[in-house]
């Protein structure tokens, strides 16, 4: 069977005015994975999905790979619109500018925006077909799993493991449809996930099934501060 490593993201920086940008622990995280995967099985093909994390993340890995196999730019690993949730939740807030001004001055300003963000979450996510959001819930879920089809279905028969690195969103969704979890659930498993953790999926013809999810033990080794969420 054929392998698929779904890589989330390093760290961002989260609270920060702009977002999709690695943070130095990040870069640091995305280095170390590269650096585990030595003695693993080698990439044959590169996706990376069109925001910056992404890309940095992939070019720090490979920055220790070095691997020539070709990358991909593919939208469908594109991570949901964090900002359009939060504004289209919460109305008093009309641009990012208001948002973060909700928060300058709270010394646990990162802990409360994450508060706040959670609800947002779970409140677009409940409300699925909802047209007020850019993407509501479930169209962000069926444009993930055309994403997994769309890799399978180009692969060529001598690729073996394709690596795509996109964010916590994505991969929740494809466990979601890989495994028929409830959207309840399906939220709690992207709250889990780790930055540059890797999530493995086999497939062969018609079969895809999950064989790992969220593993980031490259992060463990070196200590739990390593392990971060977002």
């Amino acid at each position: 069977m054929a392998a698929l490593y779904l890589i989330r993201h390093g760290q961002a920086s989260f609270g920060e005015p702009e977002y999709d940008e690695l943070s130095s622990k990040g870069r640091q995280q995305s280095v170390m994975l590269g650096q585990s995967w030595h003695n693993l099985p080698q990439p044959d093909k590169f996706y990376t999905g069109d925001l910056k994390r992404h890309k940095q993340t992939f070019d720090a890995f490979n920055t220790e790979l070095s691997s020539s196999s070709n990358v991909f730019s593919l939208s469908e690993l594109n991570e949901f619109d964090h900002i359009d949730i939060l504004l289209t939740t919460n109305p008093k807030w009309q641009t990012t500018q208001d948002i973060f001004k909700a928060f300058a001055h709270r010394e646990d300003a990162k802990a409360a925006l994450t508060d706040v963000f959670n609800q947002a979450l779970s409140e677009w996510i409940t409300n699925a077909d909802s047209p007020a959001y850019q993407e509501n819930w479930h169209s962000f879920k069926t444009r993930c799993v055309n994403g997994l089809h769309k890799m399978i279905s180009q692969r060529a028969a001598y690729e073996q493991h394709i690596f795509a690195f996109s964010s916590g969103g994505v991969i929740a969704a494809t466990i979601q449809y890989l495994l028929s979890l409830s959207d309840e659930h399906t939220l709690q498993l992207m709250q889990q996930l780790r930055n540059t953790s890797v999530t493995k999926v086999l497939f062969s013809g018609d079969r895809i099934s999950l064989d790992y999810y969220n593993n980031y033990r490259h992060l463990e080794k070196v200590g739990a501060s390593w392990s971060t969420y977002r």
